[in-house]
Formats: C-alpha cells, structure tokens, sequence
C-alpha cells in the first residue's frame, strides 16, 4: 500500500512538472526574445490566469489531463518564469487536495495590496496578502463550499454559499471574515437565489443583497422572487418594492437593474426596472413598440448602464436554447425615461462598445427584407459614431493582406462583417479594444453582403475608430493589445501553428515571429492596465501546456520623445466633429517604433462645433427604418393625436398601407446625450422626422386605407391576365416617354395636375416613398433631411 502511494504522488509530480524554460530570439534583428516553458501532462484554465493589477505577478490554474486535479503556478516576471505553488514547501499542510478555484480582491485600488484566496478540497484555504511571498493556511472552511463572493471595496470580507449535492432544499450563507480566518453562517437562503456585496460606496458596506427565489429546481425556473438587503448580517432584511425578481445587477455608484416576470406561474413576458438611488425607488423601463404592433417583452438584458447611458437588449424571438435569436436596441440617458429604439433585429450579444472613444460601438444585425428576416444565417455589422443615433456599415478595405484589390465598395451593398462574441466557439477572435489604446479596434470577419462562417474569417485592424480597415492576414486570429496601443500581436486560431505576427509602429509593418513549435494557441494575455511590451501566449500540443513569454521591448528604438507624437483627431462618417466637438489625441504617430512609459496617460484637447443633422438622434417614438432613413414616427406611447402636427389638406388622400405618403414635421429629433454642439455657431442645422399618412390615421383612431378587392369569377380570370398584361406595357412605355420627353410630360402634367417636383422625387428618401412637408404652402420633397428656415445655412461642412 505504501509502495502505491508513493508511486501516486510520483504519477501526480510528473503529470505536473515543469519543464525548464528555454529562450529563443525572433523578429526583425532576432530582438523579440521568447521564454518557453512546458507544463507536461496539464491544460491551462483560461478563466484562471490571473494578472495581478499593479504588479507583474501572474497566477494560473492547470487541470492535470484526465482528472478533477488542479494545481496553481505563479509568476512575477509577467510569465517569463514559473513556480509550482502547491507543494507543501509553499502552502503549509498541502497534501495535494488540489485547488477548486483562485479568488482574488483588491479593495480600494489607491492600495497596494492585493490578496488572493485558494480555496482548495478537504476544508482548506490558503491566502496571501502580499502577492505570494507567503500564505496564511486555514483547515476551517465549511464542507461543501465551492466558490467565495469576495468585496469589491473591502478585500478581508467575503461570502459563502454551501449547497447539497443535488442543490434541493436551502443553501446556507456564510460570513467569512478576517481574509479567511473566521467562518460564520449567517443564516439559510432558498436554493439558487443570488447574493451580492452592494457595489455602492455611499451605502452600508456591510450590505449584502439577496435573491429570494421559492421553489425552485433551477436557476431560471423560480418566477415568484423576491430582492431584499441586509445592513447588518441579516438580523434585519428590508424587500425591495419588486415582484418576482427574475434576474438583478449592481451598477455603480447607485443602480440597479432588475428583471421582473409580468406572471408568477411563468415567465414569457419580462419587464425591466431600474432603481438610481441603491434602491429606495425603481421606475419601472419602458421599450415602445409600433403603431402597428404589439410585442411582450420575453427577455431584457441590460448591455450597458452607466451614469452617462443606459443600453438594452429586448428580445422578441428565439428558437431552441439561443440557437437563433434576435431582438431590438434600446437606450436612455435617464432610468425614469421612455426607452428610445436604436436598432432593430440585433444578433443577441452582438453588441460591443469602443473601449477607447466615447460614443462608437459596434453591432451584429440579421438582413432584413420588408422587415422580416429572410435567413437566419444572414448577418451584417453596423457601427455608430454617435451613441446609436444613426449606424453606417463597416467600410471594407480597398486591398487585401496580399495587395490585391478587393472591389468590395457600400454602393452595391458589400461592406464590412465582424465577428461578435454571439457566435464564439471557444477562441477569442471577436471584435476587441481596449481602454488606452485610442482609436485601436481588431477582430476575425469577412468582406461581402452578410457575415460568413468563422473558418472562412480573416484578420482586420483599423487605428481610426473604425473609419478605416485594413486586413492583415487570411484566416483567424486571436489578439491582444499592449502598451498603450503600440504594440499588438496575434496568432491563428482554429489550427496549429509555429508562428505569431506582431506590429510595433501602429499597424504600419506586422512582422512574423517563429514559436520553435507547432502549437495549438489558446489566448494571448498582457497586463492588466494592457500597458506592457511583454506577453504570454499560450496553448497545448498533444497533453502538454506551452507557457510562451514574448519580450518586445528590445524591439522598440527607445522611449518615446515628443518628435515621435501625432495630433489624431477621430472622424466619424460625416466630418471632423465627434459628438459635437473635435477631440485632438496627441498619440504615437505612424512608423515611429518607440515605447511609451507604462503609466502614460493620452492627452487630449476639445473644442465644440456647430450642430449638424449627425449630432440628433431619434425621439421618443421616432426610429429609422433603415440606416439611410430620416427619423420616422413609430410609435404612439407617449405622444397624443395633438402632439403630431397635421399634413396638409387632402394630402393623404390616395396613401394606402402598400404606398404610405409621408410627411415632414417639427419633431422627432433630440441631441444626443453629452454632444456638445453648439447651436448658435454658424451652420447649425436641426433636421425634421417624417410620419407616414398611415401612421398618422392610426393616431386619430381612423382605420388604414385600404381597397376593397372583390374575388373573380373564373370566366373573367383570364380576360383580367390580358388585360393586365396590356396595361403594364402602356404604363411602363408612358412612364419612359414621361420620364424622357418634355412634350409627353408636359400632356400628362396639364391633364392630370402632375407637378414637376413629384417628377424627380428620389426613391431613396424614406424606403422608396415619395416624402413632402407638412406645411400647407410647401409639398416639395426635402431631400437633406433639414428645414428650410431662414437661419438654416446650407453650408455641408457643418455636418
């Protein structure tokens, strides 16, 4: 017996040994320099590897192939080399349990100190203060705790649940004090209610909230929710005003989102609620549908929620698990104001901020004809430069990776696609920024009309905010960005591969750099502020893990000096200005290879502009039909009859729900929040919305326009085919002769009253119909969207 022991814990040292790091030189001039070091028999925990804010301190977790087993490692040279932490030497009274997961918490980022926690099998936990010099080791943990709820401000609290095998019957909370020397239970809590430290610094910071689910086999399947909190370690609790609590989130400093089921018996209809005061008070959100339609909301998930805007994803259709999903775009600036729709049949999760400029995101919608999705694998990627007051598509680059022209050009409908985090399938090739590194976004995608599948995905980058794009390389990457922005590398993905590309001087040169092994690259990780010029890229070959350590830094030429900056302003689609002013960035410029300190911070100067039709998004009930449209009304829940000035006088006579009139009005725009155009400055323009006569109809409770069809008797079918037929041809050979010859026109005009505006009014102004204002003494079509008062200037520039 003892025999076999010993050749387990033999069995087990060897499944995890580390391979001695070997060094290699690549690039230009051989001056990136690689680290190598192999972890035989593991694989690497992505979620697990842990870069320690501030410090250069790194913390993995390994699953040993074949087993439950886990061991923890730890650098502090970024990864360059590794030491095995769970050995009894390190952890005291280790006797190789394994390692169920690494904690880690922080505090108030102004301190130092950082503590992670190991909760490891058999009542053990060992924690350290002081980045792992040492570890306090605690025999004390509750059995069967799995996971720690750690505190956002105060790293020595946190909490505990411990459940049963089966997760039947309570849970019970526990306290755990004293960075994990003391564990006290609180009280027991309904099986999988959620529980959270409060995020609110202005609170109690002894509050912890709490899902009171009843009944519940599931996560999901308890609709009768309750949402409380405790100040005082659930001596008292006081429920919050919301019924069934389906789901909740913390935002700081003070909201709360919570998602509530309409019935208690189940959930298909969901409504959202947002509380801005911790949760004294909650308004509850409202998302407004068409006039013409009426949906239930059967999911919402806050994307977003900040003190500057808050987005939403309502959905409205999903076949399986997700499988096939697609909903609407909402956002507000202010909890207890109407939701205002953005877009329209979004891919669900497909919608990504621009980590570094304010304003711009990125989104995945399904193609639509006449407003219904034709295939469910069509997807298109829109971006807005202007918090989702309008969306344009991602210009495509004119050349490829192997300078070939790609005549992928907007105007016959090829663009731009990216893949969103939706449709992952274990790599990270999805749209990506980070918050330092200005006007750098990369992603996997494709050019053409839709979305194609991932295998046929190839490598982008733009530097501009999204203006501009250029491919890299064919085929997918997963990325990471470092040092401020100057330095990215990348590696394929989706097969194996002996090499990764790098660019240093902004996208200008990308450089290949051979790894010495064909390796199957999980991800590539950089530190955590993404400030540094080293990296890890790491992946498995066969059984083994290959912690890879990549060191640009005798690359670079030297620290950056004031000779080797540019002053970068971002555009979006329609000028210099963005969001109502022109930002000035002073960033590295193009082709300078040098470095920037790791605690350097971009500076930046603004000045405001004259306002333009791209500073104004849709109202409330306004929304556009297509991303080329004027805001159209949509809706009626906030706007009375009274409220939508009326079209002329018998204008609306002939349009029918197949060829609606439209009108322009004085309404249906606002500015968008934090644009800081400036009205009063020369060349500032406010554009109209347009109502459709339909639209307008259903508001005075008055019925569409329709025309009554009697059904034909067989006898008249074919003569009516005839009939049909020849009629087609004079209408079509008139309209020519109308369209192209002044005296055919000038017949049709006096005998019908036909006006020469409607003459060349151009299909594309509102969805190919005919648009006109509501001005009784003016019907001419309006073709840039703006009024014609006399302090509107015509100069584009302003735009």
């Amino acid at each position: 017996m003892k025999l076999l022991l010993v050749a387990l814990c033999y069995l087990s040292y060897f499944a995890s040994a580390v391979e001695p790091s070997t060094d290699k030189q690549c690039g230009e001039d051989n001056k990136v320099v690689l680290s190598t070091t192999i972890l035989k028999g593991v694989t690497v925990e992505d979620s697990q590897v842990i870069y320690v804010e501030g410090t250069q301190i790194v913390y993995m977790k390994v699953t040993q192939v074949g087993t439950f087993k886990s061991d923890i490692y730890r650098s502090s040279d970024y990864g360059k080399t590794w030491t095995k932490q769970t050995t009894p030497e390190i952890l005291a009274g280790y006797a190789g349990e394994g390692i169920i997961r690494i904690f880690s918490a922080r505090g108030n980022k102004a301190e130092d100190r950082i503590t992670i926690y190991l909760l490891g099998y058999g009542n053990r936990l060992w924690v350290t203060s002081n980045g792992g010099s040492s570890y306090e080791h605690y025999s004390n943990v509750p059995a069967g705790i799995t996971y720690l709820i750690t505190h956002d401000m105060y790293p020595g609290l946190a909490l505990a649940k411990r459940t049963s095998e089966d997760f039947s019957g309570d849970h019970e909370l526990f306290l755990v004090t004293e960075f994990g020397k003391s564990w006290v239970k609180l009280c027991n809590i309904p099986a999988w209610s959620k529980v959270s430290w409060s995020k609110f610094p202005q609170e109690n910071p002894q509050r912890i909230y709490l899902q009171l689910r009843s009944g519940a086999s599931s996560a999901f399947e308890s609709h009768t929710a309750s949402l409380a909190y405790s100040d005082d370690w659930f001596k008292t609790t006081t429920v919050l005003p919301i019924n069934n609590a389906y789901l909740y989130e913390l935002y700081e400093p003070s909201r709360i989102a919570v998602i509530s089921c309409v019935e208690s018996d189940k959930c298909t209809h969901k409504k959202m609620f947002l509380s801005e005061d911790s949760g004294k008070s909650f308004h509850e959100s409202s998302f407004p549908d068409h006039l013409h339609e009426t949906h239930n909301e059967t999911a919402i998930y806050p994307y977003e929620v900040t003190d500057d805007v808050i987005w939403a994803y309502v959905n409205r259709y999903c076949k399986g698990y997700r499988d096939f999903c697609y909903g609407d775009l909402y956002h507000t600036y202010d909890a207890d104001k109407e939701f205002t729709l953005s877009l329209r049949y979004i891919n669900y999760n497909d919608f990504i901020k621009y980590e570094s400029l304010d304003g711009i995101y990125v989104a995945n919608q399904y193609v639509t004809v006449d407003n219904a999705i034709e295939n469910e694998n069509d997807i298109r990627t829109l971006i807005t430069f202007n918090k989702g007051g309008s969306w344009n598509v991602l210009k495509a680059p004119t050349r490829d990776s192997n300078n070939q022209p790609t005549g992928c050009f907007a105007s016959d409908g090829c663009s731009l696609h990216l893949h969103g985090h939706n449709d992952v399938d274990g790599y990270f090739d999805f749209i990506y920024s980070v918050p330092n590194a200005v006007g750098l976004m990369v992603g996997s995608g494709n050019i053409g009309t839709v979305l194609s599948e991932r295998d046929e995905a190839n490598f982008y980058y733009s530097r501009d905010g999204g203006m501009e794009w250029s491919e890299v390389r064919k085929g997918r990457y997963v990325t990471e960005i470092g040092n401020h922005g100057t330095a990215v590398i990348a590696a394929r993905l989706g097969k194996a591969t002996n090499e990764f590309i790098y660019t240093i001087d902004e996208g200008d040169s990308w450089l290949s750099c051979q790894l010495g092994v064909d390796l199957d690259v999980a991800n590539i990780r950089v530190s955590a502020e993404f400030s540094s010029t080293q990296f890890l890229v790491y992946g498995h070959k066969e059984n083994d893990a290959y912690l890879i350590f990549v060191d640009l830094s005798a690359a670079y030429t030297g620290l950056c000096t004031d000779a080797d900056f540019e002053i970068w302003s971002p555009k979006d689609a329609h000028g210099e200005c963005f969001m109502g002013h022109t930002t000035q960035y002073t960033r590295r410029a193009v082709g300078k290879k040098c470095f920037l300190d790791e605690k350097h911070v971009h500076t930046t100067t603004t000045s405001d502009c004259s306002c333009g039709i791209y500073d104004y998004e849709c109202a409330e009930c306004f929304y556009r039909p297509t991303i080329d449209s004027p805001c159209q009304l949509w809706c009626a829940d906030s706007l009375s009859s009274g409220q939508v000035p009326d079209p002329a006088t018998d204008f609306c006579l002939g349009s029918n729900a197949s060829h609606p009139k439209f009108y322009e009005v004085n309404m249906g725009y606002e500015l968008i929040d934090e644009d800081t155009c400036n009205p009063n400055l020369p060349g500032s323009v406010k554009p109209k919305a347009v109502v459709s006569c339909e639209d307008w109809k259903a508001l005075k409770g008055e019925s569409p326009s329709v025309f009554p069809i009697p059904m034909p008797s067989k006898n008249t079918v074919a003569y009516g085919l005839i009939g049909f037929a020849v009629f087609v041809v004079l209408a079509v050979g008139g309209y020519y002769l109308w369209k192209t010859n002044d005296k055919v026109y000038a017949c049709i005009s006096n005998t019908f009253g036909i006006k020469s505006e409607e003459r060349d009014l151009s299909y594309s102004q509102v969805n190919g119909h005919a648009l006109v204002s509501s001005s009784d003494d003016d019907l001419t079509g309006v073709t840039n969207g703006l009024d014609d008062d006399d302090d509107d200037l015509t100069d584009s520039s302003a735009e």
